[in-house]
């Protein structure tokens, strides 16, 4: 997809010499902590307008976990070779809140079961989210409610770009995408981004305004 960001080594300032304290930096250490969603008093933004102010122009999605190992750049892959089938103009990349993984690929694991379903997501690289992605972007997805809030406390004052939780976009099941790292369930989490992505692709190829309440 021409039209969208390549998150490749050289499309991002990658940072040196970071390693995960929870375990290796080569791709496959713990992606996230898996929170519960339960009793969260989500952010002001989830309550916000959708995006889609000029539904003929490429829209600028960013995908959010913790590592940006396992679950956002997944939903980076996944989202861009469905909206590059479907003849979506869309402009997307992924990032994480951590900076351990900074420049790595992503898990071994995850991209197997991504390449096994048809998606290549070997072209990526881990970022870390910053502030300036408020303004970079005109949706930003997180992958669960923690990494949401850490977000937030990042928002530049007075900027109002919308940011949620991925799965609002969903069925309504679930409100965090589970981290496969500790459960092993890759397959199970491709599948959930997947079916997520459709909706998603979905609103924009109707115009709406991608507002899930």
């Amino acid at each position: 997809m021409s039209s969208g960001w390549s998150a490749t080594a050289g499309g991002h300032a990658l940072r040196a010499g970071l390693q995960d304290p929870r375990g290796t930096a080569d791709g496959n250490g713990p992606e996230c902590n898996a929170l519960p969603a339960n009793g969260v008093d989500l952010p002001r933004a989830r309550a916000q307008a959708g995006f889609m102010t000029n539904p003929t122009s490429a829209q600028r999605i960013l995908f959010v976990c913790l590592g940006n190992i396992c679950r956002s750049p997944t939903a980076d892959g996944v989202f861009r070779a469905m909206a590059r089938q479907r003849g979506v103009q869309v402009q997307v990349d992924s990032a994480g809140t951590g900076a351990w993984h900074v420049g790595n690929p992503p898990d071994r694991r995850m991209q197997a079961s991504a390449r096994a379903a048809g998606y290549d997501l070997s072209d990526l690289r881990a970022r870390q989210f910053q502030p300036a992605d408020f303004d970079r972007f005109d949706l930003l997805l997180a992958m669960d409610a923690q990494n949401l809030r850490d977000m937030e406390r990042q928002r530049p004052v007075g900027n109002e770009t919308p940011a949620r939780l991925f799965l609002d976009y969903g069925t309504g099941a679930m409100s965090d995408v589970p981290d496969p790292y500790y459960e092993d369930n890759f397959d199970d989490v491709l599948a959930l981004i997947e079916e997520t992505s459709e909706r998603l692709l979905t609103a924009l190829e109707r115009g709406q305004h991608l507002d899930p309440s």
